[in-house]
């Protein structure tokens, strides 16, 4: 068998054109018992080409093979996969409420799932690209989906979330928004799949990763971060990220670095990886 070297492409798209923001080819050699890797919960969603060794989701009840052609919806939480072989994947990357114009699916039916799109009603499309290579699909991509206008108010208030690292309310955001609480959760459950606390509890899980990093840590921790207490602060970041604080800080400075750094956090449609 030839061997693999490591390969990381990365294109920028016009999300005004087709809806995806980012396209990125990887490849990478069978690591023997490779561990899982994780994830992390944002507002964006994946479609994922694989074409080397099946990869899997591992989860408390095991682990299930995941289909070649897959779409990831928008996480609330972490999402383990594993490779099983050698990485080759070309994954396009689009705001959760591109979901419904490319797939015919909204955002809160794919809220932390994973699916084949050949289940999926627009889903057909995608196999139009199975005989392409790797490489030509980003084009396909880029030229096959009419223009997806973002939610502007949904915007808007993500900005302001982000903004606040998560410790704004839901009444404050809507009535700086003018509109009702009511309307502006339902806005958010369609656009993204969760509604606004949900997301600003993504943002201060985000913010705390940053502060636990850069040095913060205990009750100052959980107080700047913006959680009632410690307990609270380590039951979130467990959740979402299935590490503890002190486990993630007995990852490598090189880990660390890569995996939470600035310009991750501060994007809201990047996905975080750990």
């Amino acid at each position: 068998m030839a061997r693999m070297d490591p390969l990381y492409r990365h294109w920028n798209a016009d999300q005004g054109r087709h809806g995806f923001t980012q396209i990125w080819r990887q490849q990478f050699p069978a690591t023997p018992h490779s561990a899982p890797t994780r994830v992390l919960p944002s507002h964006s969603c994946d479609l994922v080409f694989n074409f080397g060794d099946p990869f899997e989701r591992v989860g408390d009840r095991g682990s299930s093979r995941l289909p070649a052609i897959h779409l990831v919806g928008p996480l609330t939480r972490y999402l383990a996969v594993r490779a099983t072989g050698s990485t080759d994947l070309l994954i396009g990357r689009m705001p959760a409420w591109s979901l419904f114009p490319l797939f015919g699916v909204p955002a809160e039916a794919l809220t932390d799932q994973v699916v084949a799109l050949s289940d999926l009603p627009k889903g057909r499309w995608v196999t139009e690209v199975e005989r392409f290579e790797a490489e030509s699909i980003h084009l396909h991509l880029t030229s096959q989906q009419r223009p997806i206008q973002d939610p502007g108010l949904v915007c808007a208030a993500l900005r302001q979330i982000q903004a606040s690292s998560g410790q704004t309310r839901t009444s404050a955001l809507a009535a700086d928004l003018g509109v009702s609480r009511r309307h502006l959760c339902r806005l958010f459950q369609r656009s993204i799949g969760y509604g606004p606390k949900s997301a600003a509890s993504l943002a201060r899980f985000h913010n705390a990763i940053a502060l636990l990093v850069s040095g913060l840590s205990g009750a100052a921790l959980a107080a700047e971060a913006g959680y009632a207490d410690q307990p609270h602060l380590i039951r979130s970041i467990t959740q979402r990220c299935g590490l503890s604080p002190s486990q993630i800080l007995k990852l490598p400075d090189s880990a660390l670095k890569r995996r939470f750094n600035h310009s991750a956090r501060s994007q809201i449609f990047k996905t975080v990886y750990l």
